[in-house]
């Protein structure tokens, strides 16, 4: 069974259905698990669509809403319900324990929680305690041990990391703890993928080093481009030197507008957190966050940097594309473009933004802030603008002729945020071009 059907957790369910297993899914919410019934998808994820349609063709994957009717004969209970940052940057472990405590008042069997929430270090070992002494409580003798195998899914790749997964964690107490997660994978260690065993706190400790790790390196390489735009270097030409190196590889050394999304974000607020707690100085992590803050506004001050600085701006439009934290997902939670919007209105803007699919969520996200607007493709927006910022980098956007762009622009100022535009083709049209930690492109007069 799996609880809690988010990208992570609908992922897991038609993941573990190919595999073989018959998978009971399941969620409260009602509109969303009759959606799926149907074979529709609550949110974007491309390739989980078909996915689900197999698994439910071949009958090994159903979704419900009846907790008794899904622990029926289950062997284990994936945990895969949202934990999202408090206010003071904490996790919240409200709907975890809510769904723990249901699991274990409806038992009647031994059956195996495992946590893919990402959870501070230490949530097993106390979510075990929980579901023991409920057990208890009901005079029930049954084993429920509760294990960590941490998910490393990627919004818009999730089902691609489901069934190639770089590598499995397995955090348990137990030889048969362990045994049961490798029949569960058994399809997935006989192609070759490594399952490393180990205890609980360090399973649920490298889910959020691996974030860490890799929003370090973001965090760095902007930090990079910040010294190529003050030293005339190319970042581009940085990044290839770095990619080549075989002890640092290419990914994650993109600069640009900052990341965002539901996990790197609060799993360094996270760490932070567990940090403080425990006494510990964490720098490095305070550096990262500090500069992915600073590199958010970075993009509007490329913009007020043009003649006549910020005052100039008051009144004048700005077209963004790009409002998903990244492409290939309608999800906007921390997205670098919502800081931004808000900048631009702050300063007197007005603005028109496109997405491919994250336009409704990131009115949502924004509240109906007065003075912006949505559209309904890349053009759309440019009527009148004085100035177009590139937030995401989605194919289709690189694929605009810039002698539409231009021809509907009122300005001449592009910000690229994410590096992606073919600035000498765009400079070629009149328009200017400012990067992140490359040089700028001067407008080229047209003929």
């Amino acid at each position: 069974m799996v609880v809690g059907l988010g990208p992570v957790g609908l992922a897991m369910a038609a993941g573990l259905a190919e595999l073989g297993h018959q998978v009971v899914a399941l969620d409260e919410d009602e509109a969303r698990v009759q959606a799926l019934q149907a074979g529709r998808l609550p949110f974007f994820e491309p390739d989980l669509e078909p996915l689900i349609t197999a698994g439910l063709t071949a009958s090994r994957l159903r979704f419900t809403r009846l907790l008794d009717d899904a622990l029926e004969l289950t062997d284990a209970v994936f945990l895969a319900v949202g934990t999202p940052a408090l206010a003071h940057g904490a996790t919240d472990l409200t709907a975890l324990h809510r769904v723990a405590d249901a699991v274990a008042d409806a038992l009647t069997h031994d059956t195996m929680l495992v946590i893919k929430s990402t959870v501070p270090v230490g949530t097993a070992e106390r979510l075990r305690e929980r579901v023991a002494a409920r057990l208890a409580q009901r005079g029930l003798v049954c084993t429920v041990p509760v294990v960590s195998n941490p998910e490393f899914l990627r919004e818009g790749s999730a089902v691609h990391d489901v069934r190639s997964p770089d590598r499995l964690l397995a955090g348990v107490g137990s030889e048969s703890e362990a045994a049961l997660l490798r029949r569960i994978y058994a399809p997935l260690l006989a192609r070759g993928v490594p399952l490393l065993i180990m205890d609980t706190r360090s399973a649920e400790l490298a889910k959020y080093a691996a974030n860490a790790m890799l929003a370090a390196r973001i965090s760095l390489m902007n930090e990079m481009a910040s010294l190529a735009d003050a030293t005339g270097a190319d970042i581009e030409a940085v990044r290839q030197a770095l990619g080549l190196d075989h002890r640092i590889g290419s990914a994650f050394l993109q600069a640009g507008a900052g990341f965002g999304g539901s996990c790197f974000p609060k799993d360094l607020s996270a760490l932070q957190q567990l940090a403080a707690a425990k006494g510990v100085q964490v720098p490095v992590i305070d550096g990262v966050v500090q500069t992915n803050t600073r590199q958010k506004q970075l993009t509007v001050e490329r913009l007020f940097e043009q003649p006549g600085g910020r005052a100039a701006w008051r009144g004048r439009h700005v077209a963004v594309w790009g409002l998903a934290f990244k492409p290939h997902t309608d999800d906007v939670r921390e997205a670098p473009s919502l800081t931004v919007i808000r900048l631009l209105i702050e300063a007197g803007c007005t603005v028109a933004a496109h997405d491919p699919v994250a336009n409704a969520n990131a009115a949502r996200a924004l509240g109906n802030l007065p003075g912006v607007r949505f559209g309904d493709d890349a053009l759309a927006v440019l009527p009148d603008a004085d100035a177009l910022l590139l937030l995401t980098e989605w194919p289709v956007f690189q694929s605009v002729l810039p002698a539409d762009a231009a021809r509907l622009m009122r300005g001449r100022v592009v910000i690229d945020g994410r590096n992606v535009l073919d600035a000498g083709r765009w400079a070629a049209e009149g328009l200017a071009v400012r990067r992140i930690g490359r040089p700028d492109v001067a407008a080229q007069p047209r003929a």
